[in-house]
């Protein structure tokens, strides 16, 4: 693997209270495999079905990233708007050779060449205040648009005796997460608390078109998400003397798939295994309770603590029959 970075910045301060900043990041990335794959069956009444794959793939990929930041500073300590935006942009051909061998050089021999487009573009765009209400009050406000785009041209060409045979797929992947959330915390003399909620509206339109194993043949699929959530969250503590204290949270989170995931083209394959992604995945939520309790001593500290936390829609492999080949199984 070899990548070069190169990362350039600016940062102009019109005046006390106005700051512009603006980077770039630009990373080329190249990337060359090689490796063997044996598998061999102990029963002699299967040794026909032993078979060798050696494989050779490269990629090529150039990311860009532009980011650009401007922080309104008021007359109040600590009151501030920030604005940021940053944009993502990926580009990363693959391609790949795989040969089959088989032993005795049966007719069973055959060489695959896969290969793979795929593009992503991501914007992420941020406003944030913060307005310490007094000594010991502070609201936070926020707002965040994320705008994704991801698509992959997937093209395998199988060159056997016979001649060559090729299947084309593609994936086009968009979402778009819209989100706002308010912060509220304050202090007492041992007591403090933070409140706050996040609402968030996720939205996925996806298209793959091309071969699927499960029907055998050529199919366009769409996937669509439309998900409004609400993330409340809140966590208090009492200091109940210098060395005593205690905490109490809870907060509900998400976890959501990646693009390969997601993507059903192939991720990887070996002669028994395919990886693949899948589309249908709903994003995975966590409710998170936890409680701690903390003793201060001169050299140190002791923390004792206890959580729960229950997940729906878990995100996890998991291992399936292929439904055309009985010596192959999908991940």
């Amino acid at each position: 693997n070899t990548s070069h970075l190169v990362k350039v910045g600016i940062d102009f301060y019109l005046n006390e209270k106005n700051t512009l900043s603006f980077y770039t990041t630009q990373n080329v990335f190249a990337s060359d495999g090689f490796g063997t794959t044996a598998v061999n069956f102990l029963d002699p009444v299967n040794d026909g079905r032993d078979i060798t794959q050696s494989f050779e793939n490269e990629t090529d990929s150039h990311t860009q990233t532009y980011n650009f930041d401007y922080k309104l500073d008021f007359g109040k300590e600590g009151q501030n708007i920030e604005l940021e935006v940053n944009h993502n942009m990926t580009d990363a051909p693959e391609d790949a050779i795989f040969d089959y061998l088989y032993p005795s050089n049966t007719p069973l021999n055959f060489n695959r060449v896969d290969d793979v487009e795929n593009e992503r573009q991501n914007t992420i765009v941020n406003l944030d205040y913060v307005n310490p209400l007094s000594e010991t009050a502070k609201l936070e406000i926020g707002l965040e648009s994320r705008i994704q785009t991801t698509e992959n041209d997937f093209i395998s060409t199988i060159i056997n005796s016979g001649g060559t045979s090729q299947t084309n797929s593609s994936f086009k992947y968009d979402r778009n997460i819209y989100s706002a959330y308010v912060t509220y915390s304050k202090q007492w003399e041992k007591f403090s608390a933070q409140i706050g909620a996040r609402v968030e509206q996720y939205d996925v339109d996806a298209t793959f078109q091309g071969y699927d194993d499960v029907v055998g043949g050529n199919v366009t699929t769409n996937f669509e998400d439309d998900i409004f959530t609400v993330y409340p969250s809140a966590f208090f503590t009492y200091n109940a003397s210098e060395k005593n204290s205690f905490n109490l949270s809870y907060s509900r989170r998400v976890d959501r798939p990646g693009i390969q995931q997601v993507n059903p083209i192939r991720e990887w394959s070996t002669p028994q295994i395919d990886s693949k992604g899948n589309p249908n995945l709903n994003p995975q939520f966590t409710n998170s309770f936890e409680i701690n309790y903390t003793r201060r001593m001169k050299i140190g500290s002791v923390t004792l603590g206890t959580f729960y936390r229950k997940i729906n829609d878990e995100i996890t492999r998991v291992v399936n029959d292929h439904p055309t080949d009985d010596d192959r199984l999908i991940l």
